[in-house]
């Protein structure tokens, strides 16, 4: 379970099978070339080791897909994991745009998702205005994430101390938010943890 913006829920039907599918998608990514020269432009997570990556990462998509997982408490890492899948998801639909001979599966997901919650006006899925795909993108993380106070850590952790504190209170962002460090995994750690991660994404997809 996850706290969504739109509640304390997990993904279901094309919605869990996006984000399945591009959660896998960076895996392979991931575990190939351990993110090297991979720059998200998303510091909270760009700066964290690779062990660290991969935590929030399993973390992430154990909320969003498992019923049996308690929902944790929202931090800057796990928000910043949640959209560096979305980025993801944006890379592979302009690669998709640039390289018309690969298809159009990035865009029948999102279309798919998009029409199963009823949104209009979706994009045919051979459309190649990649900022109308942008768009749709955005209102599906959108109902995942709250907002992008992952992205705005210097403006509180480069305050002294009380000043922060006095900026958390006023915008409500736990004390903790910036400043829990995720666990650093070790490979053994990793390859544990993601054999029944795979699994479970794989089961959401083929099921179809």
């Amino acid at each position: 379970m996850w706290r969504t913006s739109s509640g304390i829920r997990v993904l279901s039907g094309a919605e869990a099978i996006l984000f399945a599918e591009a959660f896998l998608n960076l895996l392979d990514e991931a575990c190939e070339f351990q993110f090297e020269d991979c720059d998200f432009g998303i510091e909270t997570f760009d700066n964290l080791t690779f062990g660290q990556k991969m935590c929030v990462l399993i973390t992430i998509a154990n909320g969003l897909l498992r019923e049996d997982v308690e929902p944790v408490r929202l931090t800057a890492a796990f928000e910043a994991a949640i959209a560096v899948v979305f980025e993801h998801l944006r890379d592979s639909v302009k690669f998709e745009i640039d390289e018309p001979e690969v298809g159009t599966c990035w865009r029948r997901l999102i279309s798919a998702a998009q029409q199963e919650i009823g949104e209009e006006d979706i994009p045919k899925v051979n459309c190649s205005d990649y900022e109308e795909w942008d768009i749709e993108i955005q209102t599906i993380e959108d109902c995942i994430l709250w907002d992008a106070d992952y992205l705005d850590g210097h403006l509180y952790l480069d305050r002294p101390p009380e000043e922060s504190k006095l900026l958390r209170q006023a915008t409500r962002i736990p004390d903790d938010y910036y400043a829990a460090i995720p666990d650093d995994l070790t490979d053994d750690q990793i390859d544990k943890q993601l054999q029944p991660l795979r699994k479970l994404c794989m089961s959401i997809i083929e099921a179809s």
